[in-house]
């Protein structure tokens, strides 16, 4: 008898499927959401006037690239600026 072949099921990793459904929700305002490391983009080259960086949107996984001069109402890109750590003064030699 041949045994029964199981397929496991991981749970979806992003709310949306693709970027279609993830442009098209209403709930969202139809915007992509990014969490840089850091902001704002470092420049890839001398003279670079308008840096960018390629990220994963949190909601569907497509990726987008983002511009330092980011409209997120062109663009339909939301970028969640990350804090900047606060450095503790203890740390600073007498």
């Amino acid at each position: 008898m041949a045994r029964r072949q199981l397929v496991a099921k991981a749970p979806a990793k992003y709310e949306f499927k693709n970027d279609e459904e993830c442009e098209t929700s209403p709930k969202y305002g139809g915007n992509h959401l990014v969490k840089p490391p850091y902001w704002p983009p470092r420049a890839q080259t001398k003279g670079d006037d308008d840096p960018y960086m390629a990220l994963r949107c949190e909601r569907c996984g497509s990726w987008c690239i983002t511009h330092k001069s980011n409209d997120p109402e062109q663009s339909m890109i939301e970028v969640e600026i990350p804090e900047k750590p606060k450095k503790d003064k203890e740390l600073v030699k007498a």
